[in-house]
């Protein structure tokens, strides 16, 4: 931009640079962070899902996108068009699904149910980390973490995971699938790992 020009920012990089701001006042650690940074969100317009993303949605719907809710905070999720596990495959953007499998349990029909994201802090291993969910609620089938990516909008600021290890990769390697705390995007991440006090999860309860 030359100087003296005014640039036109894009509302990823406003929320961007406002969490920025959050973090250097208030910490990143506990609710603190997501409940200030809540207040600053914007938020996106309401448009169709295959308005906003024609190339190949696999839950098209009409729900508005709102601000991620603060650790704690209950909220509903609908699935309007329930998709197999191996379509979360597709849509994290994987196209070799015939070297997938998906061990888990299918979502055959539309369903609503109520959820809260869960902060556990450190976990050694995967084990532990469904140990400690068990406290707080049920851990869902994996495929919600779309219907979450769906209803919020932007970047969770944290990764928020969905501890259903039911995705077998070509290599054998075992994943649950996860939301990037910097774009908001569905991804998959392996179990074989620890988990820093950072993450959020996502639990159903009644």
């Amino acid at each position: 931009m030359s100087e003296g020009m005014i640039g036109l920012l894009s509302l990823d990089e406003v929320r961007g640079a406002v969490g920025d701001l959050v973090l250097k006042l208030v910490g990143s650690e506990g609710p603190t962070y997501a409940a200030e940074l809540k207040k600053f969100v914007l938020k996106q317009p309401c448009w169709p899902r295959e308005a906003r993303q024609p190339s190949g949605p696999l839950m098209e719907g009409s729900q508005c996108t709102t601000a991620w809710p603060a650790p704690g905070e209950v909220f509903e999720l609908t699935m309007e068009k329930p998709f197999t596990g191996l379509a979360m495959v597709r849509d994290t953007g994987f196209s070799n699904l015939r070297e997938w499998r998906f061990t888990g349990k299918e979502i055959t029909k539309p369903v609503t149910k109520r959820f809260k994201l869960i902060e556990i802090g450190y976990q050694q291993n995967f084990e532990s980390v469904k140990r400690e969910l068990g406290k707080h609620g049920t851990i869902p089938e994996g495929q919600w973490r779309k219907a979450a990516t769906q209803k919020f909008s932007g970047a969770p600021g944290r990764p928020v995971g969905v501890a259903d290890s039911s995705w077998v990769g070509p290599v054998g390697g075992v994943n649950f699938p996860y939301v990037s705390g910097d774009d908001g995007d569905g991804h998959f991440y392996w179990t074989d790992d620890d988990f820093g006090g950072g993450w959020l999860w996502l639990v159903e309860v009644k």
